[in-house]
């Protein structure tokens, strides 16, 4: 068997209806790929749906929440770049191959993230986000700026950084924690790679992120963060401005599965589009 140049690992618990569009964007894109689909025994079909399609490589049992199915999907995958794609997620038209293009031209680098658009149930755009290189101080003086839908990453980090799953919500702040310490470089793609469904359930939306964050800090982070995490708070935002993400010129169009079109991409043009979540 050949092996696939990029491996995607997909979590899934009950959301079959989400499920069957991330599977088809990841299923068009023309590079040599395997997708990973680790399910937690859903009740809603996602079983028995997953057994009748062929192609997939997957597991369903119960599992210790996301991050503990996360973790045995990268422990499956043998792809040389790896990614983790949600199932209320999408990639968009070509990413894959952009993605394997550009690893090959930059040996050196060895994670990359890039922007990203949100949208609703019925694949219309409520905002973009458009981000630039992860920075550490950043996600703990403000939130995770840099979502894992964008996040590509060679086998390498994974043979020595695993989610952590201790934490329910934030094992991503920490996975990216964990790459900047552990010295992996990083870089930013100015470019739209997947979209965010809003669905209501998004783990990043749930009360207990804050909670989360706040032991982390106690417990991981050095002990100069307090006093500095204001600076950081305003530097933030300094650093939004300054890489361009509050603004976007022109009009954009994108290419999903949506509701009405669960099995050929439908494609949509939005002008006066806003980063704000409105």
């Amino acid at each position: 068997m050949n092996t696939p140049k990029i491996s995607i690992v997909t979590p899934t618990y009950n959301m079959l209806h989400y499920l069957k569009h991330c599977i088809s964007s990841v299923a068009d894109q023309d590079v040599a790929h395997e997708h990973i689909i680790v399910d937690g025994r859903s009740s809603d079909g996602t079983p028995e749906w997953l057994q009748a399609n062929e192609g997939l490589r997957w597991v369903s049992e119960k599992d210790r929440g996301m991050y503990d199915a996360l973790n045995k999907g990268l422990g499956m995958a043998r792809g040389e770049i790896v990614a983790h794609l949600n199932s209320d997620e999408q990639y968009l038209p070509g990413t894959l191959r952009f993605i394997a293009d550009y690893f090959d031209r930059h040996p050196e680098v060895d994670f990359v993230v890039g922007d990203f658009l949100l949208i609703d149930n019925e694949g219309d755009l409520k905002a973009y986000r458009k981000t630039f290189t992860p920075y550490w101080p950043f996600f703990f003086s403000n939130y995770l700026y840099t979502f894992t839908c964008t996040l590509f990453y060679r086998k390498r980090v994974i043979e020595k950084i695993q989610y952590n799953t201790e934490f329910k919500s934030i094992a991503d702040v920490d996975f990216f924690y964990k790459m900047i310490k552990e010295g992996f470089k990083g870089a930013h793609i100015r470019q739209f790679l997947a979209v965010f469904t809003l669905t209501g359930k998004n783990l990043s939306a749930d009360p207990i992120s804050e909670k989360e964050k706040e032991i982390y800090r106690s417990k991981y982070l050095p002990g100069w963060f307090p006093l500095a995490k204001p600076f950081f708070r305003a530097g933030f935002y300094i650093a939004r401005i300054w890489h361009g993400t509050l603004k976007h010129r022109g009009s954009l169009s994108y290419a999903i599965y949506t509701n009405k079109s669960p099995h050929e991409r439908i494609s949509k043009q939005v002008s006066n589009i806003t980063w704000k979540w409105n």
